[in-house]
């Protein structure tokens, strides 16, 4: 007779879950902090932080183990308890068994969390570098701008919120947006019922792309003039003139590439 798996069982795997990929989560995490760092302008590289990423990285990738694996772990013991539950109960071969846990743990599903938690990873890495400048204060979403945006990130495209903040959204400014007006048409009542759908499985608050499974959005960092007017003068001392900082400023601006608070 096959017994359900106990807790034993589920830390087990649990743990080997993780040995499994701990290794390349902290080769992307730092890929990610490098793609992020090259991403900006030289006169913002100079105020990169390393020792911020390291320490930051390594906070992350521990919250991240006791949040996702926990997440994902549990999601999988309880599809796999009720699997096994029903079958016991329906009494049915050993093949429909197989059939049933093959869904839970499919190669499919398998391909779409690996996808969305490396693109997941890869961008912290790109805010903790971001944040490891001391001026890079805010962030900003961009959407690809195609007919492919879905109704999730459509409203979100040019939004900046502080770089520690959350992008928060409501069933309204879903169900208003052009994407959901594209994807069920004018209908009032069906776009609120399909925001409300799309909110309940998705959540309303995220920290950044991947907003869902595929997604494709990225984001930009945004730079704060009073943090590098903060920081020159922590770097030049406190005899550092307001003029020069001014100056240096000013130079900054005639790059185009930086997206200013």
């Amino acid at each position: 007779m096959t017994n359900i798996p106990g807790d034993a069982f589920w830390s087990q795997e649990k743990k080997k879950l993780w040995d499994t990929i701990s290794e390349i989560l902290i080769l992307l995490i730092h890929a990610g902090g490098e793609s992020g760092y090259e991403q900006l302008p030289e006169s913002i590289k100079m105020f990169m932080g390393w020792d911020y990423f390291n320490k930051e990285a390594i906070k992350f990738l521990r919250d991240y183990r006791l949040s996702w694996v926990d997440d994902i772990s549990e999601t999988t013991r309880e599809q796999t308890i009720d699997a096994i539950a029903d079958w016991i109960e329906a009494g049915e071969p050993k093949q429909a068994l197989d059939t049933k846990l093959a869904k839970i743990i499919s190669p499919e599903r398998a391909q779409r969390i690996a996808t969305t938690e490396v693109t997941r990873i890869f961008a912290r890495g790109n805010k903790l570098a971001w944040k490891a400048t001391r001026i890079v204060t805010a962030q900003k979403w961009q959407t690809a701008q195609d007919e492919r945006v879905c109704p999730l990130c459509g409203p979100l495209h040019g939004k900046i919120v502080s770089i520690d903040e959350s992008y928060r959204q409501t069933p309204d400014e879903i169900a208003n947006s052009q994407q959901m007006t594209n994807l069920v048409g004018g209908d009032t009542q069906a776009r609120m019922k399909r925001a409300q759908t799309l909110i309940k499985h998705s959540n309303s608050v995220v920290e950044g792309p991947p907003r869902h499974v595929n997604c494709r959005c990225w984001l930009l960092p945004v730079v704060s003039e009073e943090a590098i007017r903060e920081e020159r003068q922590k770097r030049l001392g406190l005899t550092a003139e307001i003029d020069d900082v001014d100056e240096y400023i000013a130079w900054m601006k005639e790059d185009d590439g930086i997206v200013w608070a």
